[in-house]
């Protein structure tokens, strides 16, 4: 652990710098030492950190000084803000101010509240408290109507189900207690009730005994069981049943309710009364305040419900949930003095679109309870808002109440009293304290004499401990309560905090004062257990090496003399073409093995390479054909070993060419392979075979060693992977101190946790197993370190110890240390051998040899699991950190054969004595290093399998000899000794017999050697043990090889000391204890598909993350608790975990109010300093905030809004509204033999059309018509005031027709469809909305019910139902039947992603394993046959990408035709068959696996692509100028998976089974495992049903504008282009972010995408379309506003791009980009854009940005001088003399003979028309000079293909 600030910073900091250089191979020790250098700096890997001190807030009056607050309220809240005997304080008297001010506003004053305070600032309180008082007013003051009236008197509403969950163990916790029940009986005779109203509440549908027996069973095993443990005999069983009772009450998961086995009922009992049928089990009793069942919610409503918007929803449309608004409406208009409230928390959540379709919501239930505005209070909480004089209006959006009555609560800050900046002399003092020494002192006496001066100087008397005596000089310290307040208002960057504190000291002076002044402020403190001075968050930004590039010249000026060692000059962080002493800048290369140095160029000819660029270039598809990027070429820059594996070559440090044909002032020599059209193969033989890669050397030119598959070693500096951001995590746990609580074998980090977030569901899945994988990995290394060499220490042992006994050395050691090992365990698999060893220890077997000795032998009939197996193993033989690379040990013989070696004949000159023949039988055992060794342990298939599926041991040919020995045995005789006399015998000790009469190495015959002497050699870098007499390396025989001492060599130290130095510190005395991480996932996707248990296991995931210890819960007796949770956005918001001091971020979060929501997660209790840390990955997002980390760190939120001025969004509730009411006027009452499921409401499509049913079209219309003018005035009660007074007069006057013209429209029938009867099924528990970072439902719809017809067509409000959403099922094995297949886990997502997230082939990970994609599957059968049978034919281009499905017979199957959209030949089609996937799963005979190598080939769903054809003029187009247009229009969208390589799937239509059509080895076209559970007799499918080349894909409907944009030559836009690509998707941006600016609407609610007009002009690129669309379901209305204002959006879109403020050279975060368009950050560029709009708004002839011209043409002509050898120059803006007059050239070039030429440069859009006029004239005008024309927009994706075609065309 840490103790200061600036010791945290450093080990942060330290341990990502660590991990790059031990993993990233530099061999040479003066390019080491500049990367340290760079390193060190801020802004390579790191940021300079912010400091935030955790903020404290103003406390306000006590409960007894506020007038006015009822009496009842002063009783409750004085009862619970004392302790009284084993109950706690829950509330706090004075409370802070704002909890206060929320009392008397709220309660007292009648206002309605918007809090918006910060992060641990007690928010939830200031709204439970007005609920709890509003309670106790009204119990006390109307005990009757309390007592025996029911209702939902308020309502806690979320976005999501993670927050509800979070809420209700704060609800248990308050009214749950007993001082408050007690007093509410006295009152009313009742305590106030609460309920959880969610789909994790049981159950859905009508209530009966067989769904009580299954669907309550859980509470019985669970907490019930808990109650009985809690009374049995045992005392231990006692006393853990109420341990774990009391964590779970303490952490709000005991459910309020005082005798729950009285509540559940006796087992085997009846749940009814016989007589009466009325139920006598799980029924609400007397003094329950908790409603567990949605039935007690049903039967009597709860004082206060909490639930989501989603649920609201599904509650005021199902008529089981109607007693609960008709007992609440009732109880509102008995008591009209009463109101009801409603809470809307993390209110900041609910904005644009999406929130007003929630402020909607709100005002249909107030219509529903009948209640006026005055009656509806409403507390909004947040604490991301940042405007106190906009609150209310957000408010009153919110709610529909008026913003008047609305009342900011903001907290007050407590600030300190003494802040002051401080004097040069306080600067100078702080300054003098000497840190280092401080840090390394090792009592405490030693540290007040370092301090003595400081605290002299602060006049501190008396004895006391450091940490006191530095509390009592610093408290009433100016700077630092100045420090303290500076930083609690904001974090700011610790760089600025020494001119704030000391503004008159010298920056250097100040600078160290503040360092020693957070230093000291941080552990200044009373009391050991009480919070320092400094309190804080310490925000830190990394990220990894973008990669390395380095100087090609050797004796570069700008590196100095000392650092300069022939290799390369000076290395750099970010490319750059030149170096400051004017040579070529290169990416550095490094051999991963040896180190060895390398520089990467590319080239147009591998073969002859002569021109090399430092980068690729782009593949760019023009009019003048396709461009590629080039190939790699290696420059080996150090010296070859072999002289046949390079061949050297003059390099040009100024021009960068190639053994150039006239020699430069400044070449040097490089090596470039040699065999470059020969394939390089592994120890496998396998090759790798491309043609791209012939230029990279395979092996390396030094050591000779190549990777898997025949790759090459020689790898970049990109930081990569996982691993990195493991390293930070473990640090970060690593430096928190322990908490207050003992280290159990549960628990031994006593409470060191870390909460990590990623902004993707299966990043944050993958993440979790990722981490603890890397984690239990370090720690296997000093694990089987200490724990063998404690075992070699017994005498007994010694001779017969061997690799057997790994196995118990990892437990043995795991145990002593404290270290928790979880392998993953295999159905069949047990880790009982950890209890046999646990148990040895504590009876003291292991103190002694004989009971070690009998430990071994009973271990060595145990099997590890194999996961743990492999990493063992793995940890011992890797190439990289394996024991012996590590310098830490070497497999030698078990010591019983050691004199049987010393034995072996003589070998004259090189084994002659003992020692030297046992070191030449040890060198012939390492030769097997490659082969690996075999343990009895060991599954048969890890014999020969590929190295790609895990640990494999080669078995080999004895007769075959060893290279390596060769090189050990320079003579023929000595050959001839070893290969007749030893050879035998070694073999015959230390190999076994396997098929065909082949070896493997024996595991049981082997030992470790720890200690003992190691050499290392400077040729190839390898590390291994000194044989006798021989002077050269056993790996490639050079003699440079070195003795060395691994724990000092500066160079193997920073290579491998990362991974070592954990071994040698846990070896010491006493030894420093390795720590295995636990790392679970916390997702949606975790919740349980049948919500039958008690805990999700994302519930369960979050218990074991704050130390409770399930026992009897699903995690069983393997249970431990959890110290890395990795989620998404469900921790997010609202979430407290308690004193969690480090939150981790895996990726830059999408804004600033995200970043403040997680970091708030971290130090909410301040007694610790907290560590908030972001590590970015490469992409351009991530790389903008790591740059630029004040506006992620400490910018403004951005306020919500809501569009509640949208007519469109609330025609739609209008219409839910009228069915609603409708459907509770004819059904009154609830029927029993009813469904109750969500989408049966409203019944069929054809009940409802031939009125079979009460619900029916006729009596729909004659209801409409006979209650119209009440609807009217009940329907404008409620509408927002929003709307204008047209479109409300419009939607009240209309709405009967409306939505009877709607549900004609959805009830008409198609071409295909029959009435066909619905097939009956049970109820169905699915119902949860679809929201980011929640669960997503199975899939609910059927087209056949009426309203999933209408939520399909867009005609009711989609943001809340499940419609159009994909599961991925994971089947429970061993509980599923063929009749009832039960799921493991079932995450779901929209379609549209599930298409990408999903795909078949897809691998997903869901906790801590890897499922991959394989089947189509529906718990419904009938849901894959009717996917089928709607099956469509898709066909799209394959030049520009348009498509379109048609009904089957329209076209034929396999059709290709010509492109409508591109005109393209032939390239639209094949004609595939396509259907929309009901669901996906993993197939139930697949395994699934922990730590997958290899991806496997997948692909992704296309953009939403619009498939009509473009309208004819007279279709309704609005002209906004001769050469745009726009049309409104509505319509389906449509998103497809066209499979890997466009080939499609192929799939079982009889099964389900689905695979890539392009899958090597195909499997559906024979007999094959059907993918879900089936009888035994029926789980083959006969292979018949394979259709190939399928495609996945769905539709669906919203509002749209469509531009459409004629051009005319020069400039063109041409489908398929890359230039059209590049000018369509940045104004497709430019226009979606410029609509939502004028539209006031929340940026995303609006989306664009483009395509070719299909018509003739679209075909020649002189016309093309933009179609703008809303995102939310079935639109909202947003796009149909647009046409007409489309002057005024095509202006606000070119002045968007033209004004960028930071004037980028192409997009950046103030123009164009943003976290969801970071994918298409290559495609955006404003100038190409401005070019495109400026011809299309104006008509002049397109210009092109002067600047970017300039620059781009200077960019080539110094390339093309580069390039040549002389003989032509180039020449930029050069006045040209010809026969019509003077031109500027842009680049003039003259060649042999003073032959002239001119190059000029054309915009991206005008391809082969000068973008100079003057140039443009010339050229037309008859030039007597040729002019070559370049394209721009190529000179810039990709240089090397215009300079070549340049010299192509000059004849160079």
């Amino acid at each position: 652990m840490t103790d200061t600030i600036q010791e945290t910073i450093h080990q942060l900091h330290a341990s990502l710098r660590d991990y790059i250089e031990a993993t990233y191979h530099i061999s040479a020790p003066s390019l080491i030492k500049q990367r340290k250098e760079l390193l060190a700096r801020p802004g390579v890997i790191h940021q300079v950190p912010y400091l935030e001190s955790t903020p404290r807030y103003e406390t306000g009056e006590n409960f007894a000084q506020m007038k006015g607050l009822p009496a009842a309220a002063l009783t409750i809240y004085s009862q619970l803000s004392e302790p009284k005997g084993d109950l706690p304080r829950l509330i706090y008297d004075p409370p802070y101010k704002h909890q206060a001010d929320s009392i008397r506003h709220s309660l007292i004053g009648g206002k309605n509240l918007v809090i918006m305070t910060g992060t641990g600032s007690g928010k939830t309180e200031s709204f439970l408290l007005p609920i709890l008082g509003k309670f106790a007013r009204e119990a006390e003051a109307n005990p009757a109507g309390f007592g025996s009236q029911p209702a939902m008197r308020a309502l806690i509403l979320y976005p999501m189900n993670a927050l509800v969950n979070d809420q209700l163990g704060r609800l248990r916790s308050l009214f749950g207690d007993p001082r408050l029940v007690q007093q509410f009986k006295q009152w009313s005779g009742r305590p106030p009730r609460f309920a959880r109203y969610t789909s994790r509440t049981p159950y859905a549908g009508v209530r009966t005994t067989e769904k009580d027996s299954a669907k309550l069973k859980s509470f019985d095993e669970f907490y019930v069981d808990i109650e009985r443990r809690a009374k049995n005999d045992d005392p231990e069983i006692r006393a853990e049943a109420a341990r774990l009772r009391a964590a779970l009450n303490e952490r709000g998961k005991w459910p309020a309710k005082p005798d729950l086995a009285a509540w559940f009922g006796e087992k085997g009992t009846g749940w009814q009364d016989r007589k009466t049928k009325e139920f006598i089990r799980a029924v609400t009793l007397p003094d329950d305040s908790e409603l567990l069942t949605r039935h007690e919610v049903q039967a009597a409503p709860p004082d206060l419900l909490v639930t989501n918007y989603s649920m609201l929803e599904y509650m005021l449309m199902r008529p089981i949930e109607r007693p609960i608004f008709d007992r609440t409406r009732q109880w509102l208009a008995d008591n009209p003095k009463e109101k009801f409230l409603v809470v809307l928390d993390e209110a900041h959540l609910y904005r644009g679109a999406a929130g007003a379709e929630v402020g909607l919501l709100l005002r249909r239930l107030r219509d529903r309870l009948g209640i006026s505005p005055e009656r509806f209070q409403v507390i909004c909480a947040t604490a991301s808002f940042k405007d106190k004089e906009y609150a209310p209006q957000f408010g009153a959006q919110l709610s529909g109440i008026p913003p008047e009555t609305f009342e900011p609560v903001t907290g007050s800050l407590d600030l300190r009293p003494h802040s002051t900046g401080g004097s040069d002399h306080d600067a100078e003092i702080l300054a003098s304290v000497n840190l280092d020494a401080y840090y390394k002192a090792d009592s405490d006496a030693a540290r007040l004499a370092i301090l003595k001066p400081l605290l002299n100087y602060r006049q501190v008397e008396g004895e006391h401990r450091s940490e006191a005596a530095l509390y009592h000089a610093l408290e009433s310290f100016g700077p630092m309560g100045l420090l303290v307040n500076a930083t609690m208002k904001e974090a700011l960057p610790v760089a600025e905090l020494g001119s704030m504190l000391f503004p008159t000291a010298a920056s250097e002076k100040a600078d160290a004062a503040v360092t020693v002044l957070m230093a000291l402020g941080s552990v200044a403190r009373v009391d050991p257990k009480a919070p320092g001075l400094l309190p804080c968050r310490i925000h830190n930004f990394y990220r990894g090496l973008p990669g390395l590039w380095v100087c090609m010249d050797p004796e570069c000026s700008d590196l100095a003399d000392d650092a300069k060692d022939g290799i390369c000059g000076k290395m750099y962080s970010q490319p750059r073409e030149r170096c400051g002493c004017g040579a070529r800048v290169l990416e550095l290369f490094t051999c991963r093995n040896c180190g060895t140095t390398y520089a990467r160029a590319y080239t147009d000819d591998v073969d002859s390479p002569s021109a090399l660029w430092s980068e690729p270039g782009k593949r760019l598809r023009m009019a003048g054909g396709e461009t590629g990027p080039l190939l790699p070429l290696d420059l080996l820059l150090e010296e070859p070993a072999a002289g046949e594996a390079a061949e050297p070559a003059d390099y040009d440090l100024e021009t960068g060419r190639l053994n150039p044909k006239v020699a430069g002032p400044r070449t040097r020599t490089v090596h470039i392979r040699s065999e470059r059209v020969m394939d390089s193969a592994d120890e496998d033989d396998e090759a790798d075979t491309s043609f791209e890669t012939r230029g990279e050397f395979k092996p390396c030119a030094v050591c000779g060693k190549t990777a898997r598959f025949g790759r090459t070693y020689v790898q970049d500096h990109q930081t990569k992977g996982d691993q990195p951001f493991q390293a930070l995590v473990a640090r970060q746990i690593q430096i928190q101190p322990p908490g207050p609580v003992p280290a159990t074998r549960f628990a031994p980090l006593q409470g060191r946790k870390v909460l990590a977030f990623s902004d993707s569901r299966q990043v944050a899945a993958r993440l979790a197993p990722n981490l603890q994988m890397y984690s239990v990995r370090d720690s296997l290394r000093p694990l089987i370190a200490w724990g063998f060499s404690r075992l070699q220490e017994v005498g007994v042992l010694r001779t017969n110890l061997n690799l057997e006994d790994l196995y118990l050395a990892v437990l043995l050691a795991s145990k002593i240390l404290d270290v928790r090992l979880r392998p993953e365990l295999k159905s069949w698999e047990t880790f009982g051998a950890e209890i046999v060893v646990e148990n040895a220890i504590a009876s003291g077997e292991t103190e002694d040899d004989a009971g070690l000795l009998n430990l071994c032998m009973e271990m060595r009939n145990e099997r590890p699991p194999e996961a743990l197996l492999e990493n063992i193993i793995t940890t011992i033989q890797d190439r990289f950190w394996g024991f012996e690379a590590l310098a830490l040990a070497s497999i030698v013989e078990r010591s019983k054969h050691t004199p049987a070696l010393e034995k072996l004949p003589a070998i004259p000159g090189i084994a002659e004595t003992p020692e030297a023949k046992v070191s030449l039988a040890r060198a012939w055992l390492r030769c097997w290093q490659s082969y690996g060794f075999w343990l009895s342990a060991m599954p048969g298939g890890w014999e020969n399998r590929s190295r790609t599926d895990g640990v494999s041991v080669k078995t080999r040919n004895p007769k075959a000899k060893f290279k390596a020995m060769d090189a050990i045995l320079p003579d023929k005789a000595a050959r001839k000794i070893f290969a007749d006399q030893w050879a035998p015998a070694l073999l015959a000790l230390f190999t076994q017999d396997t098929t065909g009469n082949y070896k493997r190495l024996r595991g049981s015959e082997l030992s470790l050697q720890f200690g003992g002497q190691w050499v290392h050699c400077r040729t190839c870098k390898s590390v291994h043990r000194p044989i006798p007499g021989l002077s050269s390396c056993i790996d490639c025989g050079s003699s440079d090889i070195r003795a060395l001492d691994p724990d000092t060599d500066e160079v193997f130290g920073a290579r491998k000391g990362f991974y070592r130095k954990p071994v040698i510190e846990a070896l010491r005395v006493p030894p420093r204890k390795p720590m295995a991480l636990i790392a679970a996932e916390h997702t949606a996707q975790l919740n349980a598909p049948q919500n039958d248990d008690v805990f999700s296991k994302a519930e369960e995931n979050e218990l074991l993350f704050q130390d409770i210890a399930l026992t009897g819960s699903s995690a069983g007796s393997r249970a431990t608790a959890i110290d890395v949770l990795s989620s998404t956005t469900t921790m997010e918001v609202g979430i407290d975990l308690g004193a969690l001091s480090g939150v981790a971020l895996r990726n830059m979060p999408p804004g600033r109010a995200n970043y403040q929501q997680r970091a708030g997660r971290a130090g909410r209790r301040g007694n610790a300093v907290a560590t908030v840390i972001a590590f970015g990955s490469a992409d351009s997002h991530d790389e903008h905030y790591f740059s630029e980390p004040d506006g992620m760190i400490r910018g403004d939120v951005i306020d919500p809004k809501l569009t509640l001025d949208n007519r469109e969004i609330v025609r739609r509730h209008i219409r839910a509204y009228l069915l609603q009411n409708y459907h509770q006027d004819r059904l009154p009452t609830v029927d029993p033999s009813q469904r109750h499921d969500l989408f049966s409401v409203l019944g069929t499509v054809s009940e409802f059309r031939n009125g079979t049913s009460i619900l029916n079209r006729d009596d729909f219309a004659g209801w409409l018509a006979e209650n119209e003018s009440a609807l009217q005035q009940r329907v404008a009660s409620w509408i927002p005031v929003e709307l204008s007074a047209e479109d409300r007069e419009a939607l009240l006057s209309g709405m009967a027709e409306d939505c009877l013209k709607a549900v004609d429209d959805a009830i008409r029938p198609g071409p295909d469809e029959a009435d066909a009867e619905q097939h009956p099924d049970q109820d169905n528990d699915i119902e949860e909305q679809a929201e980011e970072g929640e669960e997503r439902p199975a899939q609910a719809s059927s087209p056949g019910k009426l309203l999933d017809r209408l939520l399909y067509c867009g005609k009711l409000p989609r943001y809340a139902f499940p419609t159009d959403v994909a599961t991925f099922h994971v089947f429970d094995r061993d509980r599923s039947t063929s009749f009832r297949p039960i799921m493991r886990f079932a995450p779901s997502q929209g379609l549209p992603v599930a298409l990408s997230q999903y795909a078949p082939g897809k691998q997903v990970w869901i906790s801590g394993k890897c499922y991959t994609s394989g089947a189509i599957y529906s718990v419904m059968a009938d849901d894959r046959y009717e996917a089928w049978q709607s099956r469509r034919l898709y066909m799209e281009c394959s030049e520009c990408g348009y498509a379109k499905t048609d009904p089957v017979g329209t076209v034929a199957r396999g059709d290709t035709m010509d492109c409508p959209a591109c005109g393209g030949e032939e390239t639209f089609g094949p004609a595939r068959y396509w259907i929309r996937p009901p669901g996906f799963a993993h197939p139930i005979d697949a395994e699934e696996v922990t730590s997958p190598d290899d991806m496997p080939e997948t692909s992704y769903a296309t953009r939403a692509k619009l498939t009509m054809g473009t309208p004819d003029d007279e279709a309704g187009w609005i002209s906004i100028n001769d050469r745009v247009r726009v049309l409104r229009a509505r319509q389906h969208l449509l998103v497809s998976n066209t499979g890997p390589s466009d080939e499609g799937y192929t799939y079982c239509t009889k099964c389900g089974r689905i695979e890539s059509s392009t899958d090597p080895s195909p499997k559906l076209a024979m007999p094959h495992n059907k993918p879900y559970p089936d009888d035994d007799d029926k789980k083959v499918c006969d292979g018949t049903g394979a259709t190939r080349h399928l495609v996945l894909g769905t539709d669906f409907i919203t509002d749209i504008a469509l531009f459409s944009m004629r051009v005319a030559a020069p400039l063109k836009l041409k489908p398929g282009h890359s230039s059209t690509a590049v000018a369509l998707r940045t104004v497709s941006e430019a226009l979606a972010k410029a609509a939502c600016q004028m539209l006031e609407i929340e940026s995303g609610e609006l989306l664009a995408e483009f395509r070719p007009a299909l018509t003739p002009a679209g075909t020649s690129g002189l016309e093309a379309e933009i179609f703008l669309y809303d995102t939310l379901p079935g639109g909202a209305g947003f796009a149909s506003q647009l046409p007409e204002r489309g002057l005024e959006l095509f202006q606000r879109a070119l002045a968007l791009m033209k004004t960028c403020p930071e004037d980028c050279d192409a997009s950046c975060y103030r123009c164009l980009r943003s976290f969801k368009n970071k994918f298409e950050h290559s495609l955006l560029d404003r100038h190409v854009g401005v070019e495109l709009l400026e011809y299309l708004l104006n008509g002049e002839a397109p210009g092109f940005n002067a600047a970017r011209l300039r620059n781009s043409t200077t960019l080539l002509a110094h390339d093309l001088q580069r390039q040549t050898d002389g003989a032509f120059t180039f020449q930029t803006d050069v006045p040209v003399e010809t026969r019509v007059g003077t031109v500027t050239a842009p680049i003039l070039v003259t060649g042999p003979g003073g032959r002239r030429s001119i190059i000029a440069l054309s915009g991206p859009l005008t391809d082969g028309h000068p973008a100079d006029p003057e140039i443009g004239a010339f050229r037309d005008g008859g030039a007597d000079i040729p002019i070559l024309i370049e394209n721009e927009l190529v000179v810039r994706g990709n240089l090397p293909f215009v300079t070549r075609n340049v010299r192509q065309k000059i004849g160079e």
